[in-house]
């Protein structure tokens, strides 16, 4: 990908197969980013197929790119897509998302639905770590359900 640095970040990401870690990243995963790239038994919503570029899905994306990579895309996006930066967020949990995308070349339709049902019983979107700062109700957003 032409705009990534040839220098990524060399932040400390900790321990990426951490369950507490990739739990947090599937709670943001599943409010921000399964409606555009799908998700294991998670159709992609109808805005993603007017998208240019398409975004891609994300299945296999971990043997594609590293974590920091992951990790930079993440905080700041790509230009000319609709891939927004998430900066925002705070280092710790954009690395939780890269501890979810990590982990979702392994994971199936019912994996998902476990990740995600624990990340709302953790406290739904914006917890870090183990911790929940927000009590989201996750049940409206992108459940695993017949892919079409």
């Amino acid at each position: 990908m032409a705009s990534l640095p040839r220098r990524q970040s060399s932040a400390a990401s900790g321990n990426l197969a951490d369950r507490a870690r990739i739990v947090a990243g599937t709670s943001h995963f599943v409010a921000h980013c399964a409606e555009c790239h799908s998700a294991p038994g998670v159709a992609a919503e109808d805005l993603a197929e007017g998208m240019y570029p398409k975004p891609p899905v994300l299945t296999h994306v971990a043997s594609r790119r590293t974590p920091a990579e992951l990790f930079w895309i993440l905080k700041h996006g790509i230009k000319m897509s609709g891939m927004p930066a998430w900066g925002d967020h705070g280092d710790p949990a954009l690395w939780n998302i890269v501890a979810f995308l990590e982990h979702l070349p392994d994971t199936d339709a019912r994996q998902y639905a476990e990740l995600t049902r624990e990340a709302a019983a953790a406290g739904g979107h914006h917890m870090h770590g183990a911790a929940a700062m927000g009590g989201m109700d996750m049940s409206a957003h992108h459940q695993p359900g017949p892919a079409p």
